[in-house]
């Protein structure tokens, strides 16, 4: 043994050494050192008495377990008992669930039976979906006898504007906006004058009946010498004639007339068509015309009729318990 200074201190110091020590072997040290080597009276002495026997505490363990256990039991009970009036209830309405017929939904619509839409001649064709040529035929031939346009040529087909009159009617100044200063006709501005048609007719056409309306000017088409004409301004029998393949005085004079349209009815051919285009869905909304006329009344007309029916349907559903 052999002792270490520090600060003037001597500290216990033993040194074990082992030869040959294998890998991860253990090296268990058991040493004992007589007690000469130490001074026990600096260090003191202790007394080591009996334990006591402890007295009784208070077991609050039990006291916060109890705290907590009895309102869980309280709100449990509660609980249980809400549970099964709720079920009591339900068994007792049960009636109303095999009873109850949900409601139908009834969709409003502004359209009135039997209501026939004021058209002139040219809307009506249109509605009626005669050709577009033929129906630009009778335009055109209108717009000679008044002495505002002339046809020059009809093969190839050619049109000199001659005035410009304010009495003319909206479809009558878009088609002579479309004619060219060499005489043909601008496609895209037929478009446009088509566009304004279906426009119209459908403001004028939103509340009426549309099966009423195609028999009524139908009929007026097909007798047009028994009854007054659709419309004062296009009076001429002829006309109704032409659109309905009749034989008549100037029939050769409307066909090769017709003929000379055909290649710009060819983009367009009918109203039908032109209304399931890209061209007339655009239309549709994008102008106002139509948006009020037509996106207004529906929107009112499907929102009040779907909310009030929805509204009771959820109603009694929630308040009879028949369905959730």
């Amino acid at each position: 043994y052999y002792g270490q200074e520090y600060q003037g201190e001597y500290y216990f110091t033993v040194r074990i050494h082992k030869d040959n020590l294998r890998t991860k072997e253990k090296m268990l040290i058991q040493q004992y050192v007589p007690a000469q080597y130490f001074e026990t009276e600096k260090f003191g002495k202790i007394d080591i008495q009996p334990e006591k026997e402890r007295k009784f505490a208070f077991p609050y363990q039990i006291l916060y377990m109890v705290l907590y256990v009895i309102p869980y039991l309280f709100y449990s009970n509660k609980k249980a008992r809400d549970t099964e009036g709720a079920y009591s209830d339900v068994a007792s309405l049960r009636w109303l669930k095999d009873d109850w017929v949900p409601p139908k939904i009834q969709i409003a619509t502004f359209r009135k039976s039997g209501k026939v839409a004021k058209l002139d001649l040219i809307e009506a064709a249109f509605f009626l979906d005669y050709p577009v040529n033929k129906i630009l035929t009778i335009l055109a031939s209108k717009l000679e006898e008044s002495g505002v346009i002339q046809v020059t040529a009809r093969d190839p087909l050619k049109i000199k504007v001659l005035q410009k009159t304010t009495n003319l009617r909206y479809h009558e100044s878009a088609f002579l906006d479309a004619i060219k200063t060499d005489g043909s006709m601008n496609d895209a501005a037929l478009k446009s004058m088509i566009n304004q048609v279906v426009e119209k007719v459908s403001v004028q056409a939103w509340d009426c009946d549309l099966a009423a309306t195609k028999a009524y000017y139908t009929e007026k088409f097909g007798a047009p010498s028994s009854e007054k004409p659709v419309d004062k301004e296009y009076n001429k029998g002829e006309y109704y004639d032409y659109l309905m393949d009749r034989e008549f005085q100037r029939r050769r004079y409307y066909s090769d007339m017709e003929k000379g349209f055909v290649v710009y009815g060819e983009s367009i051919r009918s109203y039908s068509a032109f209304v399931r285009s890209d061209a007339c869905h655009s239309a549709c909304y994008v102008h106002t015309a139509c948006h009020d006329a037509c996106h207004s009344a529906c929107h009112s007309a499907c929102h009040s009729a779907c909310h009030s029916a929805c509204h009771s349907a959820c109603h009694s559903a929630c308040v009879s318990g028949g369905a959730h």
